[in-house]
C-alpha cells in the first residue's frame, strides 16, 4: 500500500493530551461529523481480560470486512487499545495470536474505501500490529521523554507551537518560564497558553503576566523558591514560601532543597572566580564552557555531582545566579541553612517561621551574624 495515500493510522504515545487531540483531528478529517452516524465505527480496545482483548480484535476485523450501509467508504477506529504491551492481557499467547491476525489483514490490504485508526497510549513497538501499521500506514507518536531535561525541551517545543498557532510572538525565555512554572503536562500547558492569549490579546506577553496567570505545579513551586533566593528577590521569595506552605509543603524539605542549591551556587562561584567556568551571552541564552586545566579537573572531580555534567542550559542559569553572591556569602548562607535545619528538628520554634527568618537573613545584602 502506498504511503502517499494511507488508509491506516496508528496514533499512540505517553502524551495523552496530544494523542487525544491527534485522534480527534484525524477522525474529523477522515470522516466529518455529518458522516459519522453511518461512516464511523468505533471499537473499544480497553480490555482487562484475554477474552475482552480477543473480542476487540474480532470486532475490528468484522468492521473492516463489512461495507458501509449507504456508502462503500467507512472509517473503523480501534480506540484505547490496552493489549499492545507486555503486560496483561497483551503478553498472553492467545492475545498475541489475535493481534497477529489483525496485522496480517492490514498487510493484505483493506477493502477500497475502508480506513483504520488504531489508538493507544502505551505500545510495545515489537508488536506485530505496530509493525504492520508502520509498514502500511502512517504513525503519529507523541511520547514525553523520560529524562527531565528532555521532557522540558519537549514541553518548550509544545508551548512554542501553541503560541505560534495563536499568532503570538513570545521570547524563548518566557516560553521556558511557562514550562518552569506549569510543568510538562501538555494539557495543563494548553490551558496556560490560552489564558495568556485571552489576557494579553495583541499586547506582548510579559514576565509579570506569566507569573500572575500561569498556575505553578506543586513540584515547580519549590524550584520557584530556590530561584527567588538565587535572584536575591526577598519579596518574591517570601511570596513563594507562603504559597508552598499553604500547599502543605514541609519546611524541613524546603530547607534541605535550599542547602543543595546553595552548595551548587558556591561550587559554580568558585569555578567562575578561578576562571575554570566561562559564560558567554548568545542571544537570549548563556552558553558555558569549562577549562581543561589540571586544576579544573581536580576541583570538579572532587565534588559530587561533577558540575561539568550539569545540563548546559541549567548550568548557565545557575552560574548567572552565582555571580550575584560571593563565595564567603554562600558559605555563610550554607551555615545558616544547616543551623536552621537543626533548629527545626529540635523544635525550638515553628519551622515555617524559622524558614522565613532564614530567607530574610540570607537574601538581604547587608552583613549579618549567625542566629543567636
Amino acid at each position: 500500500m502506498a504511503k502517499e495515500s494511507p488508509s491506516i493510522w496508528f496514533i499512540a504515545g505517553t502524551d495523552d493530551y496530544e494523542v487525544s487531540r491527534a485522534l480527534k483531528e484525524t477522525i474529523q478529517t477522515l470522516c466529518p461529523p455529518e458522516e459519522q452516524a453511518f461512516g464511523l465505527e468505533i471499537v473499544d480496545g480497553a480490555a482487562a481480560t484475554v477474552d475482552e482483548a480477543i473480542a476487540a480484535v474480532d470486532r475490528t476485523l468484522e468492521a473492516l470486512r463489512t461495507v458501509g450501509l449507504f456508502d462503500a467508504s467507512k472509517l473503523v477506529c480501534l480506540r484505547d487499545v490496552s493489549f499492545l504491551t507486555e503486560d496483561d492481557p497483551g503478553k498472553r499467547a492467545t492475545v498475541k495470536e489475535a493481534v497477529k491476525r489483525l496485522a496480517e489483514e492490514i498487510r493484505l490490504g483493506l477493502p477500497s474505501g475502508v480506513k483504520l485508526i488504531v489508538h493507544a497510549l502505551k505500545v510495545d513497538k515489537r508488536s506485530s500490529l505496530f509493525k504492520a501499521c508502520k509498514e502500511c500506514g502512517e504513525l503519529r507518536l507523541f511520547d514525553i521523554p523520560e529524562q527531565g531535561y528532555k521532557a522540558d525541551e519537549y514541553a518548550r517545543e509544545f508551548v512554542h507551537r501553541r503560541f505560534s498557532e495563536a499568532g503570538m510572538k513570545v521570547s524563548p525565555g518566557l516560553e521556558s518560564l511557562v514550562v518552569e512554572r506549569a510543568g510538562v503536562d501538555t494539557r495543563q500547558l494548553e490551558q496556560e497558553v490560552e489564558k495568556l492569549r485571552l489576557f494579553c490579546g495583541e499586547n506582548p506577553v510579559s514576565e509579570e503576566a506569566v507569573f500572575t496567570l500561569v498556575a505553578p505545579c506543586r513540584e515547580r513551586m519549590g524550584w520557584d523558591l530556590l530561584d527567588e533566593y538565587s535572584r536575591r528577590d526577598l519579596v518574591k521569595a517570601l511570596q513563594r514560601l507562603r504559597q508552598l506552605l499553604f500547599m502543605k509543603n514541609e519546611p524541613v524539605g524546603l530547607i534541605i532543597q535550599l542547602q543543595t542549591r546553595i552548595r551548587e551556587l558556591k561550587i559554580l562561584r568558585i569555578a567562575l572566580d578561578e576562571g575554570w567556568l566561562r559564560l558567554e551571552k548568545r542571544g537570549n541564552w548563556v552558553s558555558t564552557s569549562w577549562s581543561e586545566s589540571p586544576e579544573a579537573h581536580a576541583f570538579c572531580g572532587g565534588v559530587f555531582p561533577d558540575p561539568r555534567r550539569m545540563n548546559p542550559f541549567r548550568c548557565g542559569i545557575l552560574a548567572g545566579y552565582a555571580s550575584r553572591y560571593s563565595v564567603d556569602e554562600l558559605q555563610h548562607h550554607l551555615e545558616l541553612a544547616v543551623e536552621t535545619h537543626d533548629q527545626m528538628l529540635s523544635g525550638t520554634a515553628p519551622a515555617d517561621l524559622l524558614l522565613e527568618r532564614f530567607l530574610i537573613h540570607a537574601i538581604r545584602k547587608e552583613p549579618h551574624a549567625l542566629y543567636a
